[in-house]
């Protein structure tokens, strides 16, 4: 898979119980709970996954290293593979756009989810046809769960 992070592209590829990164093998055994060590180095991390969505729809995460920010965005080199939205962060859904059976592209809002006072769009991460709704309007949400399921 490709991840750019900070607008730098990485190759990051998983065999077994090895990780590869640009060709380069991460040591899994050096790796604790929130902290990794590379080439001596030791890094400490906290992650906060889908933290909302970026330029072009993409899906961003949070990666903090050593206390420096860095955005993270997975590279889809083929966005068919997404089936599943899957809400950000816990709250209520405030609005839905799309119904059972429409088609959106990458990029068109589908949903408005209410977290802390705030109110996020979230967009289609894929072009394609909904083919489920699970949740409806100002129904709550969690973290996680599946909010609609693409073809």
């Amino acid at each position: 898979m490709k991840l750019e992070v900070n607008g730098t592209t990485y190759e990051v590829k998983i065999h077994g119980d090895k990780i590869l990164i640009n060709e380069k093998t991460i040591d899994l055994t050096k790796i604790k709970e929130n902290e990794i060590v590379i080439d001596s180095k030791k890094f400490y991390l906290d992650f906060y996954e889908r933290t909302g969505i970026g330029m072009e729809g993409k899906q961003q995460s949070l990666l903090l290293i050593n206390g420096m920010a860095y955005t993270i965005v997975k590279i889809d080199t083929d966005q068919e593979t997404i089936k599943e939205l899957r809400a950000p962060m816990s709250g209520n859904i405030i609005d839905i756009y799309v119904q059972l059976g429409s088609y959106v592209q990458r990029g068109e809002p589908l949903l408005v989810l209410e977290a802390m006072k705030m109110h996020n769009e979230i967009k289609s991460p894929r072009d394609g046809k909904i083919i489920d709704i699970l949740f409806n309007k100002q129904q709550p949400v969690k973290a996680g769960e599946i909010i609609l399921i693409f073809d």
